[in-house]
């Protein structure tokens, strides 16, 4: 037998073991107030017997229970238990905590509030205090010897030590403790209670989890509405939503095939219309075969002429190179091809722009900071400058370096007459008139995303150049306003190429006035992304703009096949027209190809779904002579025969767009006969 050499430590930490014989309980009291110097001389004094102690222990918890239920002013204090139970069946210990009440006691040394623990100990050490820890271990009684030699053992402990302290060791078994029956079902029911806690906690902890979870995808969901709302807000110019575009089209549509049945009427012998009507009547056929000496398609070669060659090794040594003495086009492609590579830098700006130079083409100024412009232009002569070329300039491009160098004086720009500032999301409506004031003999001005100036801007070009300004694009400003603009243009006499893509105020109005002012002389008129127009705009356009050359009508999704019929018969002498992302029929335009396709140069129909073999048959007969440029990108109707026909007919075209075409395969790029032209899109050709 082995006796502990002093108390238990107060951070032991018991446990509480069930058995299917006994139940064995240890409880452990930490005293948390401390009494008075009087109690402990008492209880040293005291030469009470460990046998009496707990006799007196009996009585009083007994007197406590019955005093609980009579006094109903008795003070309670509520401290939490931390229990912790072995279960021998699932052979693990489970940790638990709950509340006890614990009535103050009459009995000298235990009239404290105590913190009471259930558990096991985890090496078998009990002990019973007097003053700082206490430990009282109750068993149910198993027979009357082991009760008597129990208490003996305890007595010669209390005896041993001589403080009221009792310590047991592994070998020794705990002291019994009589209850009564009431008080062991509560403690009995007490610990089932305890061991249903984990499995209550989980199911909680469950029920969190699942609320966490809605939580999160419930937040997600709102997330992404509002990121959607966004898009929609912002990206309406680039996200084409056919459901709202049917819409409107439906809510628009009782009103234009009026006018357009009106107009059928008076031109019922029009090119276009007995174009229609062959169409319409004959079953179109395509005899096209494949070259029997089929080789596998590889991508043919360009070849660059020597002076290209030379001017891409200066652009790779640019840095080296004495650009005072090369010529105006040969410093034009070497401006260019640095651009291309995004090493336009400082010290190249520098040396581009130094002296008198003639021309100044730099499309790609982003590198460049808004110092090292000032500085770069400091430098530059201007009264030879006739090419003005700064685009992409919003990092440097301010109304302070206008101001400071190329409209510093009232002429200090007496001979330009080409500007472009594309991109100069800097430069306000002063600095523009600023410079405009300064180049009295502009011709061509492009403003293309300069988003800060307004409609102003205009009447000051307007009352600054007057006759004088052939060109004008102002694509993709947002604060002006078409109609605002519309007599400052009006005072533009000389006219002749408009760019107002992107400008979301432009409607049939303007088109109208302004082509009933200037569409005589109109030779390039660009209208993409203008989602307000109608047929009638187009009637305008054709009736008036009998020199009109090219014609950009991407995503104006509002036409119908009329707008060909009016082209067809007004436009006669077109070259290059887009029809990009628009819903014309595939009749409706081999119509107008037979009527006035004849002169097109460049022709783009990338993605009009009905393009099909009308189509291709009219761009191989009546675009056969001058066509260089044919986008089909996306028109998924077309087929290898028809393709294949277009390309073997056309002999002068050099370059086919097919992006998206997925249909077209090796019997086409491995079967047709044009040795000249450069196919980019499809699998196995060059990337653009």
């Amino acid at each position: 037998m082995r006796s502990s050499s002093g108390p238990s430590s107060p951070n032991q930490e018991p446990e509480l073991r069930l058995g299917s014989d006994s139940l064995p309980v240890l409880v452990s009291c930490s005293r948390i107030g401390t009494e008075n110097a009087k109690n402990d001389d008492e209880r040293k004094d005291s030469s009470v017997s460990g046998k009496d102690k707990l006799k007196q222990y009996q009585r009083r918890k007994k007197k406590t229970s019955t005093t609980r239920d009579n006094d109903v002013n008795s003070k309670q204090s509520k401290q939490e238990n931390i229990i912790r139970v072995f279960d021998p069946v699932e052979e693990k210990v489970v940790s638990v905590s709950t509340e006890m009440d614990i009535t103050d006691s009459d009995e000298p040394g235990l009239n404290e509030t105590h913190l009471v623990s259930i558990c096991q100990g985890s090496d078998g050490r009990t002990g019973f205090g007097g003053n700082q820890n206490q430990s009282v271990v109750l068993d149910e009684r198993r027979s009357g010897e082991e009760d008597t030699e129990n208490e003996q053992r305890l007595n010669d402990r209390i005896d041993e030590k001589g403080k009221g302290k009792l310590f047991l060791v592994d070998d020794i078994d705990p002291v019994e403790w009589n209850l009564e029956p009431n008080e062991r079902h509560l403690i009995l029911d007490a610990v089932e209670s305890l061991l249903l806690l984990p499995h209550l906690e989980m199911e909680i902890r469950k029920s969190e989890t699942k609320m966490i979870v809605k939580d999160k995808a419930l937040r997600r969901k709102m997330e992404k509405k509002e990121l959607n709302a966004k898009v929609i807000e912002a990206g309406s110019k680039f996200a084409h939503f056919q459901k709202k575009e049917e819409e409107e089209e439906a809510r628009s549509g009782s009103q234009l095939p009026v006018v357009a049945n009106m107009e059928i009427k008076d031109w019922e012998e029009d090119p276009y219309s007995i174009a229609m009507r062959i169409i319409t009547d004959q079953t179109p056929k395509i005899d096209w075969v494949p070259i029997k000496i089929r080789r596998p398609y590889c991508p043919r070669p360009t070849l660059s002429s020597l002076q290209d060659l030379c001017t891409k090794i200066l652009a790779k040594n640019s840095e080296a190179v004495p650009l005072e003495y090369l010529p105006d086009e040969v410093r034009d492609k070497l401006s260019q091809l640095v651009c291309d590579s995004q090493k336009m830098d400082f010290h190249l700006m520098d040396r581009l722009v130094s002296g008198s130079p003639s021309e100044i083409r730099v499309k790609n100024c982003s590198l460049i900071t808004e110092e090292q412009l000032l500085r770069s232009l400091k430098k530059c002569d201007t009264k030879n400058l006739t090419v003005l070329q700064l685009d992409l300039c919003g990092r440097c491009m301010s109304d302070h370096v206008l101001l400071g160098t190329l409209a510093r004086s009232q002429n200090s720009l007496p001979a330009l007459a080409s500007i472009s500032l594309r991109g100069a999301c800097h430069l306000t409506d002063v600095g523009l008139s600023a410079i405009v004031g300064s180049a009295r003999a502009l011709r061509y001005v492009n403003l293309g995303n300069c988003s800060l100036l307004t409609s102003s801007c205009i009447d000051a070009l307007a009352d600054s150049l007057g006759p004088e300004l052939k060109v004008l694009h102002i694509d993709d400003c947002p604060n002006i306003d078409a109609l605002k603009i519309l007599p400052a243009l009006k005072k533009l006499k000389n006219l002749e190429v408009l760019s107002v893509a992107g400008i979301e105020t432009v409607c049939d109005d303007f088109v109208c006035e302004f082509i009933s002012e200037h569409g005589s002389k109109m030779k390039e008129f660009i209208l993409a992304d203008c989602g307000k127009l109608t047929d009638i705009s187009l009637k305008v356009i054709g009736e008036k703009c009998t020199q009109l050359c090219a014609l950009d009508l991407f995503n104006v999704h509002k036409l119908s096949d009329y707008s060909m019929q009016y082209l067809a018969n007004g436009c006669q002498s077109i070259q290059k027209l887009k029809l990009c992302r628009n819903k014309f029929s595939d009749e409706a335009i081999a119509a107008f190809l037979e009527a006035a396709g004849k002169s097109l140069t460049e022709l783009s129909l990338n993605y009009v779904k009905k393009v099909s073999r009308n189509t291709a048959i009219s761009i191989a007969n009546r675009c056969s002579e001058n066509l260089l440029i044919l986008d089909l990108s996306w028109c998924r109707n077309l087929v290898d025969e028809e393709v294949g026909f277009i390309v073997d007919k056309c002999s002068k075209l050099r370059l086919l767009k097919l992006f998206g075409c997925s249909q077209i395969t090796n019997i086409f790029l491995e079967g047709h006969t044009n040795s000249h032209v450069q196919i980019f899109g499809l699998h196995g050709t060059p990337i653009l």
